[in-house]
């Protein structure tokens, strides 16, 4: 409790502490909407999606950024690198998978919303089929 004479937590003035707000930008990428980093051990780089331009961006420490895939402004909500490589892609219009170069089809099984990569990089996503529920 605060009465007359006691100081209220976290210091002097009676204000917490604050935390230290200082940060750096790794990869001046301009994202738009970044989100859904993972480590593509293959390829030695960091990627991830921006959601709203439908980019997959690659970062390689020393090299810099490059947008690895442009999905022409379809959103793209997760990416997962494939074992043979290329990347299985959750897009606003469903499921793509590509080869090492971006190249690919549609695979129209459902549509992402919501998915993610997960630690086994596989692409988590809710169950959302494109002709209602099963």
């Amino acid at each position: 409790m605060n009465g007359p004479g006691r100081r209220p937590p976290g210091g002097s003035g009676g204000s917490p502490p604050r935390a230290s707000t200082d940060w750096e930008v790794a990869v001046p990428a301009g994202a738009e909407l970044g989100e859904r980093p993972f480590w593509d051990a293959g390829q030695a780089c960091l990627m991830w999606v921006d959601i709203n331009t439908g980019h997959l961006h690659r970062y390689r420490p020393g090299a810099g950024d490059e947008i690895a895939l442009d999905l022409a402004g379809v959103a793209l909500g997760a990416a997962a690198p494939r074992r043979g490589g290329g990347y299985v892609l959750a897009t606003a219009a469903g499921f793509r998978l590509t080869d090492s170069l971006g190249r690919g089809g549609g695979v129209e099984a459902s549509r992402a919303r919501g998915g993610g990569v997960g630690a086994s990089a596989a692409i988590d996503t809710p169950s959302a089929s494109l002709s209602g529920p099963r």
